[in-house]
């Protein structure tokens, strides 16, 4: 096992090199999560008759059905929920390095599944499956790896989590653009397949890279014991498991018709969230001491803005896909763009800003400290998601009405407004994720990493969950004259993530109080501030 310290010493442009290796294997997951994400909802949305099909799930306007929604966001949730159990079982017997290694090689036998043409809806449920046992398994603890790589107290942290960031929307450029063109004007189930040999690869990049990584401390278990079987034979278990209640149910409730399987999926879902804050309760009442106390209460509200943000954000995976494909004007001559390449605009944004958004956070932990905390840079990034569905509102307000073959009338959206709402909330995606998913690794003791990573992306999991929710909310005051989906939705949006911003802003100081010094600044920082704060009063 690599020791902590030696994988800090290991460095490469200042940073630890673990972090790149684990940026690598990062990337290739993405690409499974975000192709996936790009192409579910197109392939519930495609009729059985087309060329490439799918289900058909759309109604007469080309907006995707609730059930539709409901399954690709349940598998976005899912994802992340699961990610709690993920993390437990890293921390508790395989460690974090040989959870990466199962989870990734279970992800690659779900994509190769989904890969099969003609495949069943019945084994279509069964690969999602997998690949949402394989992703809870992996993402919490290469997450969690990232925060062991660099020294308590190190300012250098934020930016080396927006770096790993970075990592992560090169993966989802290219799995929009490699799973768009494959997928969508080819075969769906060809570019499910694409996920898959990424993973192969992301196996190869961390295997490579893990002399350089630090492991977490797996308890030590005797060969033999109750303990040494869960270690190696649970994950096979669990996965046929899975794939034996998938079975089960689909059995159960083919017959129950689209709107009770709504209504139940929905009570699983508040169940979740019922869970999930109970979950947090419970080891907030656990903590030793009141300081240990007042941090879990501030990763908390935290999380809260998280939530808040991913019902935004997951729009792309839930009504937005099926909406720029029938609503958007994306022709080039005779050739249709792919309505999956607008979601590149986010990864090429996070590229472009990366950079741009860690030195704004520099000058201003230097010139304004006060408001360089992480309460203050998730409050800017909720106004910044207020702004980008301003754009969609701005979108309805000026589309154009096109007639088509037959005399058919078809209201068309110029495709620069979601092109804006792309760029804005990238942007807010750089202030609230990588700062949420490092305050939460600052915050907790180290054994407790991996299980809070699980509990960070259950949050992200139950707001793309939410989304479906604010769509349903959306469509149900959607009848009147001027009235649509979308500029329901921009509205519902706009006003909680500004309300939100607004508060995140007003309460900073009350927030980063509940931290009891665990957000502060090392003292090389501390004295470049005074520094500053003396060169402008002499100017």
């Amino acid at each position: 096992m690599t020791s902590a310290t030696q994988a800090q010493r290991d460095t490469w442009q200042g940073h630890p090199k673990g972090l790149f290796f684990l940026f690598g294997t990062e990337l290739w997951e993405r690409f499974s999560f975000y192709g996936m994400r790009f192409l579910l909802p197109l392939f519930l949305a495609a009729k059985s008759n087309d060329a490439n099909p799918g289900w058909g799930w759309v109604d007469n306007e080309g907006n995707l059905l609730p059930i539709g929604g409901l399954l690709a966001c349940c598998y976005a949730a899912s994802v992340y929920i699961t990610g709690i159990a993920g993390g437990w079982f890293a921390q508790q017997y395989t460690g974090a390095k040989n959870a990466v290694i199962w989870g990734a090689l279970i992800q690659c036998v779900g994509h190769f599944v989904l890969g099969a043409s003609g495949l069943s809806k019945i084994w279509f449920f069964c690969a999602l499956w997998l690949l949402v046992l394989g992703t809870a398994l992996l993402k919490p603890t290469v997450s969690g790896l990232v925060s062991l790589l660099y020294k308590k107290g190190d300012s250098k942290k934020d930016d080396g989590f927006s770096i790993f960031y970075m990592g992560v929307n090169i993966g989802a450029f290219l799995a929009a653009i490699l799973s768009g063109l494959v997928g969508e004007q080819y075969n769906f189930h060809a570019g499910f397949s694409l996920a898959g040999f990424g993973m192969l690869v992301s196996i190869l990049v961390f295997i490579q890279g893990s002399q350089y990584i630090s492991d977490t401390e797996a308890p030590l278990i005797k060969k033999g014991s109750i303990d040494w079987y869960i270690k190696w034979f649970s994950i096979p278990i669990v996965a046929l498991l899975g794939i034996a209640i998938v079975v089960f149910g689909f059995e159960t409730m083919k017959n129950l018709g689209q709107v009770k399987i709504t209504t139940l999926l929905r009570c699983v879902a508040l169940a979740a969230v019922l869970s999930i804050i109970g979950y947090l309760t419970y080891i907030r009442q656990q903590a030793a001491t009141k300081v240990q106390k007042d941090r879990w209460s501030a990763l908390g509200i935290m999380l809260i803005a998280l939530f808040v943000f991913q019902m935004g954000f997951d729009q792309p995976g839930n009504f937005l896909g099926a909406y720029i494909k029938a609503k958007v004007g994306t022709e080039i001559g005779n050739w249709k763009l792919p309505s999956a390449w607008f979601n590149s605009t986010n990864p090429i944004c996070i590229v472009l800003f990366t950079g741009l958004v860690v030195k704004f956070w520099s000058w201003l932990r230097v010139n304004y400290r006060t408001y360089s905390s992480s309460a203050s840079k998730v409050g800017i990034g909720c106004l910044l998601s207020a702004i980008s569905f301003m754009f969609l509102i701005g979108a309805e307000w000026t589309k154009t009405v096109v007639v088509g073959e037959g005399g058919k009338e078809s209201p068309i959206v110029g495709a620069y407004w979601i092109v804006l709402l792309y760029a804005f909330i990238t942007l807010a995606e750089l202030c609230i994720m990588p700062v949420v998913l490092s305050f939460t690794t600052k915050l907790v003791p180290q054994n407790m990493v991996p299980t809070a990573m699980g509990l960070f992306f259950a949050v992200a999991g139950l707001g793309s969950y939410a989304a479906t929710v604010v769509t349903d909310i959306a469509k149900s005051y959607s009848s009147g004259p001027g009235s649509s989906v979308a500029l329901n939705m921009g509205k519902i949006l706009v006003l909680l993530s500004a309300t939100v911003g607004i508060l995140f802003l007003i309460f900073n100081k009350k927030i980063m109080a509940c931290t009891h010094g665990a957000e502060n600044l090392i003292a090389e920082d501390i004295k470049l501030s005074k520094k500053a704060r003396k060169k402008a009063k002499g100017k």
